[in-house]
């Protein structure tokens, strides 16, 4: 799930209980309309009015039910939601015929706070449907004939129906419109944060990269010459040893050399020692996922290739595990590789990747729809002669975690690294 969608998630969630609230106050207004009805403000037939309050009460209190009582978070929850408000306004054009008219656009109204078309387009082809079925119903039941200016069916569904579709479907498209537009600027202004978020972090990522290769750099010949100063100095000493008792002045002389040298070995070590652990770089769970779902894109637009991503974690993670650069850069390269192989060896179309972030390991699965491997017994020469995935193998086994490969409709990689709280390890 991307985090837009998880964005759109979200305000499913909230909205469903905007909307359930919403419905409970419609509810209420019918009581009320019920009780100026009883006391004679208004003019209707009393049994009409608790009949239709009496029919109301399901299709009204059903969304309270189903997300304020059982807290029900399931996708298809927000349907029975908007099916629930569109039958209420059936039931009340069926009782009331052209004095609740305006009610058929209150379904569409509460399928826009959704911000996703497809729920609009199921609650308008739901309206259409509920305005002819409501019309067709006053043809043959009527509790007060008066208040339908129209008789007989072909004169309600001619005059009646038709013109309320079309003027339905006239407002209901400038809301689908309006919803369009709304999820587009949303949708730009996320990704516009999210790329300033990610290329900032990439800058710091890289930044870090640089001052980590440098010192890896750094390290290796300061430990080539602390090796080469102590083997001296060794040489020194095992000379002033054999020298000692002919040249005295000679031997304290190599002597004072070996001391030199350890010392200035000595301050090499201090030196690197002191480069490589300060300014320790800390990454969370969120700026590696961050990174992914950019280097995803990217791959998609190399490609053009349909690449599916899920990635699982508890919101107790987000501040327990620190990632440092090495790592983050592993997934990402371990993650470019598979997809590269993947559409170069495997002639895939469609990959999935699967990140799971659990309390002791991070595991990450991609399957592709490609040819996979013909024939397994070779995994083991494949695995020697290509330098990417097996770069990808022996870091995993370096640091304890485990690479498997298998077919299963195509290939299928599973890498499993351990983690643990504050990890900041190389």
């Amino acid at each position: 799930m991307s985090q837009f969608d998880e964005l759109l998630w979200k305000n499913e969630i909230e909205t469903n209980k905007t909307v359930s609230k919403s419905m409970r106050i419609v509810l209420y207004f019918y009581f009320i309309a019920g009780f100026l009805n009883l006391i004679h403000v208004f003019d209707t037939v009393q049994n009409v009015m608790i009949i239709m309050n009496v029919l109301l009460i399901i299709p009204l209190l059903l969304p309270t039910i189903l997300v304020d009582i059982l807290h029900m978070k399931k996708f298809g929850v927000k349907y029975i939601i908007l099916t629930c408000a569109v039958i209420a306004t059936g039931i009340c054009y069926a009782i009331l015929t052209f004095q609740t008219i305006l009610m058929f656009i209150i379904p569409t109204i509460l399928a826009s706070l959704y911000f996703r078309k497809k729920q609009l387009i199921v609650v308008i082809v739901e309206s259409v449907c509920n305005i002819l079925i409501a019309h067709l119903s006053t043809c043959y039941f009527l509790m007060q004939p008066w208040v339908e200016p129209f008789t007989g069916m072909k004169n309600i569904m001619l005059y009646g129906a038709f013109p309320r579709v079309l003027q339905y479907l006239c407002c209901a498209s400038l809301f689908y419109i309006l919803c369009d537009r709304t999820s587009r600027l949303m949708l730009q202004y996320h990704k516009s944060i999210r790329d300033k978020e990610v290329l900032k972090l990439q800058k710091s990522i890289n930044l870090h990269k640089i001052k980590y290769d440098e010192r890896e750099q750094i390290s290796r010949d300061i430990h080539n010459s602390v090796g080469h100063t102590i083997m001296a100095a060794i040489l020194s000493l095992d000379a002033a040893e054999v020298v000692y008792n002919i040249d005295s002045d000679k031997a304290m002389e190599k002597i004072k050399f070996a001391n030199i040298r350890m010392r200035e070995s000595l301050e090499s070590i201090r030196k690197a020692v002191h480069g490589i652990n300060s300014d320790m770089d800390e990454h969370t769970i969120e700026d590696m996922i961050s990174l992914i779902n950019a280097n995803v894109d990217k791959l998609k637009k190399d490609f053009n290739i349909k690449i599916r991503t899920k990635i699982v974690y508890s919101e107790q993670q987000l501040k327990k595990f620190i990632f440092s650069i090495k790592k983050i850069d592993f997934w990402i390269g371990a993650l470019q590789e598979l997809v590269t192989n993947s559409i170069k060896h495997g002639n895939a179309t469609a990959i999935i990747v699967m990140i799971n972030i659990d309390g002791s390991d991070i595991r990450m699965v991609v399957q592709d729809n490609g040819t996979g491997i013909e024939n397994m017994e070779n995994l083991n020469g494949l695995l020697a002669s290509g330098f990417g995935i097996r770069k990808i193998r022996d870091y995993l086994i370096s640091i304890g975690g485990t690479l498997n490969i298998e077919n299963q409709e195509g290939m299928v990689v599973t890498l499993k690294m351990p983690i643990k709280a504050g990890d900041k390890s190389e």
